[in-house]
C-alpha cells in the first residue's frame, strides 16, 4: 500500500505538475473509508473475517494492475488515475476493518496493543521494502512496471492469507446479518461519548496530520531535489521511525494510562509536522521524517487500541469499520495541504497543521477527560 502511494503520488505530480492535484489523487484514495467505513465494520462483524481478507488482498491487485497497463499502453489520463485510486480505496476500506478486528481476534483483549504493534511493525516494513523498491523500478524501468509489481505483491499476500487457520479465542461467537450489525453500531456510538471522542480525535488526526504524505512527492521533487528512486528511497527510510515508535510501544506494554500516552504522541506528532515544515537540507529533512513516522504509527495504534477496547467484544469490528470512517476524512485534509501548498509554500502548510494538532491535544486533554483516563 505504502508502494502504491509512493507510484501514484510520483505519477499524478509528473502528469500534471501540481501538488494540488497530487493532494486530490490522495484525498480520493480516502474517501472511500467515509462512505464505506461503518458498512466495511458491519461486514467484517458479520462473516468470517479470513475469507473476507484473503479475497479482498485478491481484489486489491486489479485497480492498480489496470493502471499499470493504461499507462503501457499510452492511454492512461488522471481521470483513469482518480477513478481507479478511489476503487482500490473502496477495497482498502473493508480490508482495514477486517485486519485490524481479526488481529484483535487472535490476541485478545489483554494484549491487544501487542498485537496491533506486531501487524504495524511488518507493515512499516514492508513500507520500507516496498517504498525503495517501488521507487527503484519507477526510476530505472518505468512506472508501468512499478504498478505491476504492486499488482503481484497484493496476489502474494492473498497467498499468504491462506495460511490464516485459527479464527482466533476473542472472534464473536454469534454472528448477526449486515443489516443487524449496522442498526446495532448506530445505536452504541449515540450513547458510547469515549468511542465518538476517539473517532472525532481520529478524523482530525487524519486532517491535520497524516495528510502530510500528500506532500511527500512536492517535498522530494522541490526542496529535497531527487528523483522518483529518491521518493522511494525517502518514503522507505522513513519507515524506521514507525519500527521504533511501535517498538517503544511495544516495550512500554499494556501498562495503563494509554490514553495519557495518546494524547502526548498527538501533540509530538503536531511538533515535528513544525519541524519537517521549518528543515533545511536533505539529512535534517530525512531525519525529521523519521521522527514523525514514529508518532505517526503510535498514534494509529492507541487510536485503534483505545477505540476497540471502548466498546462490546461483539462490536470491535464495527468499531474498527468506525476508525476506518474517521480515516475517510483524510480528503479534506489532503486538499487543504495541497491548496496551501501551492498558495503559500510547503513550510506553511506543514506548520499550520502540525499546531493544529497540538491545540487538538489540549482540546481532547480538556473536553474529553474520560480519554485521557483509558
Amino acid at each position: 500500500m505504502m508502494g502504491e502511494t509512493v507510484a501514484i503520488g510520483w505519477f499524478v505530480l509528473q502528469l500534471t505538475d501540481s501538488p494540488f492535484m497530487v493532494g486530490v489523487s490522495m484525498a480520493l484514495r480516502l474517501v472511500p473509508n467515509f462512505l464505506l467505513g461503518i458498512p466495511a465494520g458491519a461486514i467484517a462483524d458479520a462473516g468470517d473475517r479470513r475469507r473476507l481478507i484473503r479475497w479482498l488482498n485478491v481484489g486489491m491487485a486489479a485497480p492498480v494492475g489496470a493502471l499499470g497497463l493504461l499507462i503501457l499502453s499510452g492511454d492512461a489520463q488522471l481521470w483513469h488515475v482518480l477513478a481507479l485510486v478511489t476503487a482500490a480505496g473502496g477495497l482498502q476500506a473493508f480490508h482495514q476493518a477486517a485486519r485490524a478486528s481479526y488481529t484483535y481476534d487472535i490476541v485478545g483483549p489483554s494484549l491487544a496493543v501487542h498485537g496491533l504493534s506486531a501487524i504495524l511493525v511488518t507493515t512499516r516494513i514492508g513500507a520500507l521494502v516496498g517504498s525503495v523498491a517501488v521507487g527503484s523500478v519507477m526510476a530505472r524501468v518505468g512506472v508501468d512496471v512499478a504498478f505491476f509489481v504492486l499488482a503481484g505483491a497484493y496476489l502474494l499476500a492473498a497467498l499468504a492469507a491462506l495460511f490464516m487457520g485459527s479464527a482466533g479465542q476473542s472472534a464473536p461467537v454469534e454472528r448477526t446479518s449486515a443489516w443487524a450489525s449496522l442498526a446495532g453500531f448506530l445505536k452504541e456510538i449515540r450513547t458510547n461519548r469515549s468511542l465518538l471522542a476517539l473517532s472525532i480525535s481520529t478524523a482530525l488526526l487524519e486532517m491535520l496530520g497524516f495528510s502530510h504524505q500528500a506532500l511527500l512527492p512536492s517535498i522530494a521533487r522541490d526542496v529535497l531535489h531527487v528523483d522518483a528512486e529518491g521518493l522511494g528511497l525517502i518514503s522507505g527510510i522513513r519507515s524506521l521511525g514507525g519500527i521504533a515508535g511501535v517498538l517503544f510501544l511495544a516495550g512500554w506494554g499494556e501498562r495503563g494510562a494509554r490514553g495519557a500516552v495518546y494524547l502526548v504522541v498527538i501533540a509530538l506528532f503536531g511538533a515535528s509536522l513544525v519541524w519537517l515544515g521549518f528543515a533545511s537540507g536533505f539529512t535534517v529533512a530525512l531525519l525529521a521524517l523519521i521522527v514523525l513516522s514514529g508518532f505517526m504509527s503510535l498514534a494509529d495504534i492507541l487510536s485503534q487500541g483505545l477505540m476497540q477496547l471502548a466498546v462490546p467484544n461483539e462490536f470491535r469490528g464495527r468499531a474498527m469499520g468506525s476508525w476506518v470512517l474517521a480515516t475517510g476524512f483524510g480528503p479534506i485534509g489532503s486538499l487543504q495541504i495541497g491548496g496551501l501548498a501551492s498558495l503559500a509554500g510547503v513550510t506553511l502548510a506543514l506548520s499550520a497543521s502540525g499546531v493544529g494538532l497540538v491545540v487538538l491535544a489540549l482540546g481532547i486533554a480538556i473536553f474529553a477527560p474520560r480519554i485521557r483516563r483509558m
